[in-house]
């Protein structure tokens, strides 16, 4: 019996890779390039010409160094083309689906329980917020996985000591910091989680009140993000965190088996300390921040739902209560799961998807030798028209008084393209030269007094136009 009920888990498993995978992979090039994939392309492009991620600017990127490298080599082996950039998203499919894995592998290895860990599956496999960032060219999957191997082998290493396990630990958490800048938010998360061992809830308090507390002190930072962390969370995060947080009270109540709540302690006191340093600390409000914590929010979470059901029906059978258990968690998650393949994919809220693809293959076909590309995003006039045109004075992350963190040496941060720092400059260059201006929700977000000025001006036309019904954020191409 027991062989049986292995065998269809593993077979059950495979489908769920083999389809997450799948979803995954449908039509990776199909959807435009986002902004922030036009860095790591940029920053590709460089290691392809230098063999390091060293800008136009002279700068250094070193935003999730270990993805850019990986992403240059698949574009190496497989080729690129920005208008097609599927080989640039693959290893992030490919990570995102062996998340799926990694993640049946810790909830197995924490609770020892086959229906808990194929639902832990089956959650990251399925839910949208992961299969949005799997098909980014950016290092959030590599992150998430390589985090998730992290708490594998630590676990492994609390359990046996073998040198091979903390080796392994050391290494996937180095890694992930440079995948993605909000794992390095769990270096101090675990270090607290050390020195407290004993009680690590106490530890993971105190750590959070200090977070508070030095919040408090630097000047200008009166808990800005949280609001919009809060307004911007996606709904499988939302309710794993809520999910967590009832967690976390189970144990701080000593609720239940001691075994399960030192299993929530393990994952939840180092996520809960990383998510109060991203939130406070991170440059800007991004909820993707918090995207390779989202699998051990899940795991606890299940963990709690299935304490739960086994408490309450503790008088019927295993099997039933298994029943039960996989009911209660799906009844939430059908509002954030996707079994079915789509070529678009949203990832969060500000973070504007835009068709650049069709409007830079516009300009690409029609223009000449004297026309100038002017927009917000230098980055990607270089990957998709290899040419630095002129950059729009721009924050991308939203916050007016960081806008020259852009700017080195007077020009912008990442190809070294001249500015245009204001509506007057514009419209001169407008009087003077021939070109294109792009122009879509965040820059007009960013500069408001921009748009009217280029609907009103008659030396500027519209010839394209997308109000986003398809991607979900409009764009617009005029002609100087």
């Amino acid at each position: 019996m027991k062989r049986h009920f292995h065998l269809l888990s593993v077979g059950i498993l495979v489908v769920i890779v083999l389809w997450g995978g799948f979803v995954r992979l449908w039509k990776l090039g199909e959807q435009s390039l986002w902004i922030d994939e036009g860095f790591t392309l940029n920053a590709v492009r460089s290691i392809g010409e230098r063999g390091v991620p060293l800008l136009d600017s002279g700068r250094f990127y070193g935003n999730g160094v270990a993805n850019t490298y990986l992403v240059a080599l698949s574009e190496k082996i497989f080729g690129s083309d920005p208008f097609n950039p599927w080989s640039a998203r693959l290893p992030a499919a490919l990570f995102g689906t062996a998340l799926v894995i990694a993640v049946y592998i810790l909830a197995k290895e924490l609770t020892g329980d086959e229906i808990l860990s194929l639902s832990a599956a089956f959650v990251i496999a399925f839910s949208t917020w992961e299969i949005a960032w799997s098909r980014q060219a950016r290092g959030y999957a590599l992150a998430s996985l390589l985090i998730v191997a992290a708490f594998v082998f630590l676990s492994r290493s609390l359990r046996s000591g073998r040198f091979v396990d903390k080796a392994f630990f050391v290494m996937s958490l180095f890694l992930a910091c440079f995948s993605q800048e909000s794992a390095l938010a769990l270096v101090p998360a675990l270090i607290v989680v050390g020195m407290g061992i004993r009680n690590p809830f106490r530890a993971a308090f105190v750590a959070m009140a200090l977070c508070f507390v030095v919040y408090a002190i630097v000047p200008g930072a009166p808990l800005r993000w949280i609001p919009q962390y809060i307004h911007a969370l996606p709904m499988e995060l939302l309710i794993a965190l809520c999910g967590s947080i009832c967690a976390a009270i189970v144990c701080l109540f000593k609720i239940g088996e001691v075994n399960k709540r030192n299993t929530i302690s393990f994952l939840l006191v180092p996520a809960g300390i990383a998510t109060a340093v991203i939130v406070l600390f991170s440059p800007a409000p991004q909820v993707r921040y918090l995207f390779p914590l989202y699998p051990l929010f899940v795991v606890a979470t299940l963990l709690f739902v299935r304490m739960v059901t086994d408490t309450v029906f503790v008088q019927n059978s295993k099997k039933v209560r298994s029943i039960l258990f996989v009911v209660i968690i799906l009844a939430p998650a059908l509002s954030f799961l996707d079994v079915v393949p789509r070529s678009i994919r949203f990832l969060e809220r500000g973070s504007p998807q835009p068709d650049f693809k069709t409007v830079y293959s516009m300009i690409k076909n029609d223009r000449t030798e004297r026309d100038v590309v002017i927009s917000g995003f230098s980055q990607l006039h270089k990957v998709y028209l290899e040419e630095k045109g002129l950059w729009l004075k721009m924050n991308f992350n939203g916050d007016p008084l960081r806008v020259e963190d852009k700017v080195i040496n007077g020009r912008d941060f990442y190809v070294g393209a001249s500015i245009v720092s204001s509506v007057h400059e514009l419209q001169g260059i407008i009087a003077k030269r021939h070109g294109f201006i792009i122009v879509d929700s965040m820059t007009d977000r960013q500069i408001p007094e921009l748009f009217p000025m280029l609907e009103e001006n008659p030396l500027v036309k519209r010839i394209y136009s997308d109000l986003g019904e398809k991607n979900g954020a409009p764009i617009y191409l005029y002609r100087f």
